[in-house]
């Protein structure tokens, strides 16, 4: 304050005005004796500077020491809520009354908040620390749907309640019911820049259908169900959740039996989505995806989930179902869009709201007059609508200005020229004028970037504003449209989201930064690193891990991680989860989404081997055995320089497996030697017993029985060296089993069976369980007792199915369809071997080909038996070409062959007679080799009239 600056033309009040208009603190410091301060700022304390300069300076920084302090807050919050009263006594209207008034509440409502802190800030702290905990509790829980009275069953909340004012877009509605009434169409794009109101068009939409009506009065509507999700809300857009909640709509049945196949990873997506397809035959069904654009590539427009694009793919392909998807996205998936376009419909939302309806919904938010919109006229609101260029967004950005900025009239707000960006230039100025405890709880949510309850905003600003309780705040937010609201939840508009998240200091802090440090630190990656920690707080006890929906919390954690680049401690929490959980749940897919994002910006090498083996394990359950490889032979080389050979050995030993199932049998011995190597020099006796059992593995395969044999045993004497290793010992047993069995001493490999059996069951290992049963099945059906092995099979099925283990699933089927068939149950043995197909063990497809085309051709469907055999010669050609000695898939090719024979063409025998010679000159003396391959080819020679195929049993015996 000088003499010229307390003026009445003076320029600087326009200054500090502007100043008060955004909230910010204004310090009066008086330079000249002779001044008073200037009327509108009579209630601040002023800073002497006139009689003594450095004691001017030394009250001034005291002052702006103490402005971020409890005091500090409460004498400013004193200082606004006398401005507001002073300016109430001299409204000019009923409108800047009502305005002034509004302020006035939520000033002393913060105030007596303000001044409980002050008084006792320690019984704040612990209050707010009550709530964070109460918070806490709440988040564990899980959510029970609310039930509402609806014609139509919805799944999921709405991500955006559409306003009583919604009004408009007529065109778009009726584009909207005419595509759920076309049983050819299939996905619906809503297009549009941020702001334009796509999710409202959506919610608003779909509310109506829920209760069994399209809107404006379009007639009635026929749905089954809907089914809400949003990449920004509370429920992903994800191929799990998509899954999971269609499940819902159907008989607990029917889910059942299709949730089990879900958790088959090496089911192909493809596979999964068409069965399910087949239960929606009826009303649609409506998927609402909405924020789809955090899926689509920016540069190339191509959609980056690999899975979602399998499901979506097979959507638009499918003949006939009744799924319904509606988009909403500010960039369409250009790839998507080329897949059967007359199914896959775009409506573009280019424009904002025409008038009258922009006007009217400034005049609907406005109920109470207090913003001057109600009661602006059609001039005004005319202005407004060209303005905002009618983008909802913008008209809402635009009512929050006013509604939290009593300094600016709504005629100087439409004088502002604003750039093409408009909503964002509205979302911002709107943001600015908001006071600072506000800013920092919208920045809360711009760093959590999804719904989160009042707990989490206080956990991550507790250190920041002390005695913190956002729950008011929040709801004042809502309120004016600055924020939403979802089942008690609050989240931000991805506009609002961007533009708060980026006023939050961008700046590095150090690598390592502790908790109790980053509670204090205002930037982004502290900030991140923080609400990371709340989830961490809000992760529910590990006894309740049933499902992916309670790992929210660890997912929600891993995002956050990630943003914050704290990509190793991301790796570590991945660690947690991809073996025990995600695994075992069939989400192979997420798996690699997750571990994809880590693995090349790891700095722990160890931790970087252990994605890369997650990675090599994850790709064959999706199919891909190839591309697990891959990573396997990149951890093998990182390994190797790192000069890590227990990681090596493991590595090796991966990809003796992996060899094994593509069948290549010479590649996987050369692995497990090197790996024999290793495990042998470091004297790692645990490696070198697993070693031994995958050599045991591959020699049983090439039909070198005796060193299968001797392998078998060395690893179990190791096994038994070692002690307490009995679950490695009864794995040893079964392998013992397997090889006497293959050798025809079906009454020892029994007894060996047994013996694993009791081991498994007393650790309770179930995957070694239903292990062992089917292998006891297999024996008892070498032995002729059919009974006891079909109740031996179905016992394996049942635990591998449930624990999602695709290998015992798919060979228990083939030896109950093979138990059926010795029956004569055909029906249950076609059954039995279709449901076998759904598992895919490449090592094994051949078998269950065959079979299926001999049990068709028994019942006398030659169209269906001859594209089943020719399948299995496919299957096993695959596997022979990579190992020409797999005696297993020769005889699978022969049997075949043998079946193509007796439907079309007779030259097909000679072809079988050379490939079962070529198989027993490979199995030489394996007496249960032979006896299982006569076993189904008796079955094939049951229509064999003519008597064609009697000269090829001496050969499948060996005696010819």
């Amino acid at each position: 304050m000088t003499e010229d600056s307390v003026t009445p033309n003076s320029v600087c009040k326009q200054e500090w005005t502007y100043a008060l208009r955004y909230k910010k603190p204004v310090v009066p410091i008086r330079l000249d004796l002779n001044i008073e301060v200037p009327f509108s700022l009579g209630s601040r304390q002023w800073i002497d500077f006139s009689s003594n300069f450095d004691s001017g300076v030394a009250k001034l920084r005291q002052y702006l020491g103490r402005l971020d302090s409890p005091e500090g807050i409460r004498l400013e919050l004193k200082s606004r809520l006398s401005d507001a009263q002073r300016d109430l006594k001299r409204a000019k209207n009923k409108e800047e009354e009502l305005r002034i008034q509004a302020e006035i509440d939520a000033l002393n409502a913060n105030l007596r908040q303000q001044e409980l802190i002050v008084k006792n800030p320690q019984k704040a702290e612990r209050q707010t620390r009550r709530n964070i905990d109460d918070g806490i509790q709440l988040e564990r829980q899980s959510k029970q749907p609310i039930p509402i009275e609806s014609k139509v069953k919805f799944i999921n909340p709405l991500p955006f309640n559409p306003p009583d004012y919604f009004q408009g877009r007529e065109f778009e509605i009726q584009q909207l019911a005419d595509f759920i009434k076309n049983g050819h169409q299939r996905i619906l794009t809503i297009v549009g820049r941020a702001g334009g109101g796509k999710t409202a068009l959506a919610c608003y939409f779909l509310k109506a259908l829920e209760k069994g009506n399209f809107p404006n009065d379009l007639g009635e509507a026929k749905a089954d169900g809907i089914i809400y999700l949003s990449e920004i809300g509370s429920h992903k857009v994800n191929v799990p959740n998509i899954y999971a909640d269609l499940l819902q709509l159907l008989p607990s049945e029917i889910a059942s039996r299709l949730e089990s196949l879900y958790r088959q990873p090496k089911v192909s997506i493809g596979d999964k989505v068409r069965l399910l397809l087949d239960e929606f035959q009826k009303d649609p069904v409506v998927l609402l995806l909405d924020n789809f654009e955090l899926f689509v590539d920016t540069e190339t427009g191509n959609l980056v989930d690999s899975e979602l694009k399998e499901l979506l793919e097979n959507i638009l392909l499918a003949s006939q179902h009744s799924i319904k998807i509606i988009i909403t996205t500010r960039v369409p998936a250009r790839d998507l869009s080329l897949i059967e376009p007359s199914r896959n419909i775009p409506l573009h939302l280019d424009e904002g709201l025409k008038s009258p309806y922009a006007e009217n919904i400034l005049r609907a938010m406005d109920s109470d007059g207090r913003a001057g919109f109600r009661d602006a006229n059609d001039e005004q609101l005319d202005r407004a609508r060209m303005l905002t260029l009618g983008y909802p967004r913008a008209l809402e950005a635009l009512f929050a200005i006013i509604s939290v900025d009593r300094y600016t009239s709504i005629e100087e707000l439409l004088a502002v020229e604003l750039p093409d960006t408009v909503v964002e230039s509205l979302v911002g100025e709107a943001f600015s004028r908001l006071d600072l405890n506000s800013q920092k709880v919208m920045q809360a949510l711009s760093i959590y970037n999804r719904p989160v309850p009042p707990a989490a905003v206080d956990f991550l600003l507790q250190f920041h504003i002390p005695g913190i309780n956002s729950s008011p705040i929040l709801n004042r937010l809502v309120g004016m449209h600055f924020a939403r609201r979802e089942a008690g939840r609050f989240y931000l508009h991805p506009t609002d989201r961007e533009y708060a998240f980026n006023r939050i200091p961008a700046e590095k802090s150090s690598d390592h930064i502790g908790k109790g440090a980053r509670s204090r630190i205002w930037n982004q990656d502290a900030m991140l690193l923080r609400a990371a920690d709340y989830y961490a707080e809000a992760r529910k006890p590990k006894q309740e891990w049933k499902k992916i929906d309670d790992l929210n919390s660890q997912l929600a954690e891993f995002d956050l991680l990630c943003m914050a680049e704290d990509y190793d401690t991301a790796a570590v929490l991945l660690k947690e989860l991809y073996f025990d959980y995600l695994f075992v749940w069939g989400h192979s897919y997420l798996i690699i989404d997750l571990c994809v994002r880590v693995k090349d910006k790891i700095k722990d090498a160890v931790l970087r081997l252990s994605i890369l083996n997650a990675l090599g394990i994850a790709y064959p359950e999706i199919g891909n055995i190839e591309e697990g490889i891959k990573y396997y032979q990149e951890g093998l080389s990182i390994s190797r320089i790192l000069k890590n050979r227990n990681w090596e050995s493991a590595f090796l030993g991966n990809l003796g497996s992996s060899y094994i199932e593509l069948g290549e049998i010479k590649e996987a011995i050369m692995v497990y030697n090197e790996a024999l190597f290793i495990d042998q020099e470091d004297k790692d006796l645990r490696g070198e017993s697993a070693t031994f059992s995958g050599l045991g593995s591959a020699y049983s395969d090439l039909g070198q029985f005796s060193k299968a044999l001797e392998c078998y045993e060395q690893a179990w004497t190791i096994t038994k060296k070692i002690g307490n290793e009995k679950l490695r010992e009864g794995d040893d047993l079964g392998n013992l089993g397997v090889v006497h069995r293959d050798l025809g001493d079906a009454q020892k490999a029994l007894e060996y069976h047994r013996q694993e059996l009791v081991i498994q069951k007393e650790y309770k290992y179930r995957k070694g369980i239903s292990i062992s049963l089917e292998n006891i099945g297999d024996t008892l059906l070498d032995l002729g007792n059919i009974p006891d092995a079909i109740v031996s099979y179905l016992q394996a099925i049942e635990i591998s199915d449930e624990i999602n283990f695709p290998q015992t699933s798919n060979y228990a089927r083939w030896g109950l369809t093979q138990a059926y068939l010795l029956q004569d149950n055909l029906e249950k043995a076609l059954d039995t071997v279709k449901a076998a197909q759904m598992f895919n063990v490449i090592i094994n497809n051949h078998n269950i080909s065959t079979l299926q085309g001999i049990i068709t051709l028994r019942l006398g469907d030659t169209t269906s038996s001859g594209p089943s055999f020719r399948k299995a010669i496919a299957q096993a050609d695959v596997i022979l070409s990579k190992t020409p000695e797999y005696y297993d898939a020769i005889d699978a090719k022969a049997l075949a062959l043998c079946g193509l024979g007796l439907i079309e063409d007779k030259n097909n025998f000679f072809v079988a007679k050379d490939a079962f010679r070529r198989a027993r000159d490979i199995t030489g003396n394996a007496v249960g080799i032979t006896k299982r391959t006569l076993r189904i080819f008796n079955e094939l020679a049951k229509i064999d009239i003519d008597g064609v195929l009697v000269e090829l049993r001496p050969v499948i015996e060996g005696r010819n």
